[in-house]
């Protein structure tokens, strides 16, 4: 728990505020019946999971939080509502990679290779339909017979698997560099990515 100065277990009294706040967002349009009815639940939990493991009042928490955003994201009536939700990924990935770089105190290798993952990952839902696009018109601009579209398939998975077979061998040996310097005379561990 989240324990304040006076012995107050903060987090299920975040969940409580959150389950009212959400209550009353639904409750909308209701009798005063169950709107008293969803105040009473959140003040139940609050009762039954005060003294609870934090994991589990944490997982509640975060529940009712993604449940009230991805139900406010699925009331919204505009036509390109999938630029909240590009935003939302976005803003969250680059937090992430501020956290892990300036915050978090890890292996310098692995910080910087988080960083630029949650760059990509903030970055690629507003390339992707650019790409989609640029590939439809490609495929709808030239008659693709089953010769090329095979090309296409075996050229994909090379490039997969290529780097696939560079990239998890490269994790390891960043993982435990001690263990894969100066093994039988071999003076550079890049000769365990060829093999």
């Amino acid at each position: 728990m989240l324990p304040i100065a006076s012995g107050l277990n903060l987090l299920p009294v975040l969940m409580t505020l959150i389950n009212i706040i959400a209550g009353a967002i639904y409750a909308k349009g209701l009798g005063v019946k169950d709107k008293v009815q969803l105040y009473v639940m959140a003040l139940v939990f609050l009762i039954m999971l005060y003294n609870s493991p934090s994991g589990l009042v944490l997982y509640w928490t975060l529940n009712n939080v993604f449940s009230f955003a991805k139900n406010s994201y699925l009331k919204i009536k505009t036509k390109n509502k999938h630029y909240i939700l590009f935003s939302v990924i976005s803003l969250l990935a680059f937090l992430f990679s501020y956290y892990t770089m300036f915050i978090h105190h890890g292996r310098p290798t692995i910080r910087l290779l988080i960083v630029i993952l949650s760059i990509i990952i903030g970055i690629l839902p507003w390339v992707t339909p650019f790409l989609v696009r640029i590939i439809q018109r490609v495929i709808n601009s030239s008659s693709w017979t089953g010769k090329e579209t095979l090309i296409l398939l075996a050229s994909s998975l090379l490039i997969i698997w290529v780097s696939t077979g560079i990239f998890v061998p490269s994790m390891l040996i960043i993982s435990s560099p001690q263990e894969f310097s100066f093994i039988d005379n071999i003076s550079s561990p890049l000769s365990f990515i060829i093999l």
